[in-house]
């Protein structure tokens, strides 16, 4: 019976130490999903394409969740497309806002890095922010 303690109690304590550090991003992984799923779910305007979206959380303990669009809409137009998104706070006593901007230069230069820009064509952010 000690023998079987010896081999089980270590492997016990690994699997705990494993799920106390796996745990909790996984459970902010979820939370991220679910403050970016009203921008994530709601369909793509017309003559829009969706190049990447992601959710994050940064240091200041803001939250984003953000949508990287091609399309042949004006950043006015997007806007106006888009403030129909109804996206609750990430957390009570926060706000929150969304906004449409076009690419910066670095931005763009890291599109191109990665072969996903194409001359010739709009890329604009549309984002969530929510923070206290």
């Amino acid at each position: 019976m000690k023998d079987k303690l010896r081999v089980i109690a270590p492997l016990v304590i690994l699997l705990v130490l494993v799920a106390a550090f796996l745990l909790p991003k996984y459970l902010e992984n979820k939370a991220l999903d679910a403050f970016g799923e009203p921008l994530f779910s709601y369909a793509l305007p017309e003559d829009t394409t969706l190049v990447q979206q992601d959710a994050a959380k940064d240091d200041a303990g803001g939250w984003t969740a953000a949508l990287l669009l091609e399309s042949s809409l004006t950043e006015e137009e997007l806007s106006a497309y888009y403030a129909a998104v109804d996206a609750p706070p990430a957390e009570e006593g926060y706000s929150v806002e969304l906004s449409v901007k076009p690419l910066d230069e670095d931005s763009i230069e890291a599109m191109k890095q990665a072969k996903l820009y194409e001359e010739g064509k709009s890329y604009y952010f549309v984002y969530l922010y929510s923070a206290p």
